[in-house]
């Protein structure tokens, strides 16, 4: 497994200081996606000790609206 983001979730405390809560982590297989929390802030993202839950394909490509279009490539030179 790949880890392809990690990010850091923090939560209000009783003080009113934010205070650390978990990472949260999308990790790739071949062509699934998965998500996972890890609670130790410090100790580095180990996949053998996740709990995964896996991402349906329909969550990581949302459908566009209609009337969106493709931006042409290469994008035309601005003039001033």
């Amino acid at each position: 497994m790949e880890v392809v983001a990690s990010e850091q979730a923090w939560k209000d405390s009783d003080t009113g200081e934010l205070v650390f809560d978990h990472i949260g982590a999308i990790l790739r297989q071949g062509s699934c996606y998965f998500s996972s929390r890890q609670y130790d802030r410090y100790a580095p993202i180990d996949v053998t000790k996740l709990h995964f839950q896996e991402i349906p394909e329909a969550f990581l490509y949302a459908p566009l609206p209609a009337g969106i279009t493709r931006a042409p490539d290469p994008l035309p030179s601005a003039t001033v």
